[in-house]
């Protein structure tokens, strides 16, 4: 209990820290990267610890697939010497702070993925994913202006993506004149899925396998989202 850091890595370059369990680190860091470039943090677990990873004076560090669990005080303190690092990925979940980056140039996402964070995952912490593709429709900002634009809006998001449409649907429907809609939609997983509809008009049916919509007689003339 009187260790600085679980893991500390000082003065060097080009190295990989990975799939370790740093726990009970309480008067340090899990992780403690210092004056390094070109690190790799991924698949660590860090809990417990005054602050799950810290960096100071390091940069082209990259940091993903992490859990921040439960530490003292915070999952990730970057500090103002260190600039050009990549966080994405991780899961940061009930930290007092989740992150702290006094740096500058830092980047919160990659290729359009964030992180997950437990403090912002539903419409009453501010994200909100309306076109439910598992990823807030708004940026989490968090300490110091500082914000991931792509957060997760589940545990381990990127490992299981939501299905996404790729048709454009037909939105007007006229009285007396059937509407007809044939949705299309890929999974990034290549998981099986199937169609449904959540609610619909009096006659309005869809072919579960091809996603084929029709309505043979509209009653009224009407928009359909």
């Amino acid at each position: 209990t009187s260790n600085t850091a679980g893991i500390l890595l000082a003065n060097t370059n080009n190295n990989q820290i990975l799939n370790n369990l740093v726990s009970s680190v309480p008067n340090g860091n899990g992780i403690w990267i210092q004056t390094s470039t070109n690190t790799v943090a991924e698949g660590n677990a860090l809990q417990g610890s005054t602050n799950g990873l810290r960096l100071d004076s390091s940069s082209q560090t990259t940091v993903r697939e992490n859990m921040f669990l439960d530490n003292l005080y915070r999952g990730f303190l970057i500090m103002s010497t260190s600039s050009n690092n990549q966080i994405y990925r991780n899961n940061f979940i009930n930290n007092p702070i989740q992150a702290q980056d006094f740096g500058s140039s830092n980047v919160w996402d990659f290729n359009n993925e964030g992180n997950f964070w437990s403090d912002f995952q539903n419409p009453s912490q501010g994200c909100l994913d309306n076109d439910l593709d598992g990823i807030c429709d708004a940026p989490k900002t968090f300490a110091l202006n500082k914000q991931d634009n792509f957060p997760f809006t589940n545990q381990d998001g990127w490992f299981n993506k939501w299905p996404i449409f790729t048709s454009t649907p037909v939105t007007q429907a006229t009285v007396g004149q059937p509407y007809v809609y044939d949705a299309d939609a890929v999974d990034p997983n290549n998981d099986p899925f199937f169609f449904t509809l959540l609610t619909s008009p009096q006659g309005m049916t869809i072919d579960q396998t091809t996603g084929l919509i029709t309505w043979p007689s509209p009653s009224t003339t009407s928009s359909i989202s």
